[in-house]
């Protein structure tokens, strides 16, 4: 059977869910505490575990984004170099 303190520590209010999500929409601020959420000392709760996620999401779309501008970088500075140049030689 689990003691009132544990009970608590499970527990989040919606005021607590609003300002959890008010700190991770501030860019920065939502690595640093997600950080602190997910690899901090504190016992284990909704938050944690719901940083911890939230970080490997994250992770995920950093690497999937700079993978995509790498290839679609290259790929439109390439059709820029290849395209014709109008203004050194225009075709009228």
């Amino acid at each position: 059977m689990e003691t009132t303190d544990q009970a608590s520590e499970r527990n989040m209010t919606v005021a607590d869910w609003m300002l959890t999500l008010l700190l991770t929409a501030i860019p920065v601020v939502n690595l640093v505490m997600l950080s602190v959420w997910a690899f901090g000392s504190s016992k284990q709760n909704p938050r944690k575990t719901w940083a911890k996620a939230s970080l490997l999401w994250l992770i995920t779309a950093i690497c999937l984004t700079v993978i995509l501008l790498l290839v679609f970088g290259t790929a439109i500075r390439e059709m820029m170099h290849s395209a014709p140049d109008f203004i050194e030689t225009p075709g009228y």
